[in-house]
C-alpha cells in the first residue's frame, strides 16, 4: 500500500452515532467532515479503532467529546504518531532504492 498518498484524516464512528474526525499531522480533531477529505482507516487495524471508540462513551455531547476525553487525545496521538514514523521509514526506504 502506498502510504505517501493517504489523507492525514482518520474517520471514528463514535457508539455508532457520531462521526468524528481527526488529523493526524496537525492533532486536530472534529465532529464535521472535513472538506473535500476522503479519511483512511487502512493504518489502523479494526481492534486499534474499537480500542479507541470503546473508551468514549455516550454521556460526551459531539462538542464536548474532544475536550472531554483526553485519554482517546492520548491514544490518537501515541498511533498518529506510530503511523508517521511507519510513514516516513517507508518514503525514506522508497527513496534510497530509487538511488
Amino acid at each position: 500500500s502506498d502510504l505517501s498518498n493517504e489523507s492525514p484524516w482518520i474517520k471514528l464512528v463514535i457508539k455508532n452515532m457520531y462521526d468524528y474526525y481527526y488529523n493526524v499531522e496537525t492533532e486536530e480533531g472534529t465532529c464535521v467532515a472535513p472538506e473535500g477529505v476522503v479519511p483512511k482507516t487502512s493504518w489502523l487495524t479494526g481492534e486499534e479503532i474499537q480500542s479507541i471508540v470503546g473508551q468514549v462513551t455516550a454521556d460526551y455531547n459531539r462538542e464536548q467529546l474532544w475536550l472531554a476525553n483526553e485519554n482517546l487525545i492520548v491514544q490518537l496521538q501515541a498511533r498518529a504518531r506510530g503511523f508517521l514514523v511507519r510513514k516516513n521509514y517507508q518514503e525514506r526506504k522508497a527513496y534510497l532504492q530509487k538511488q
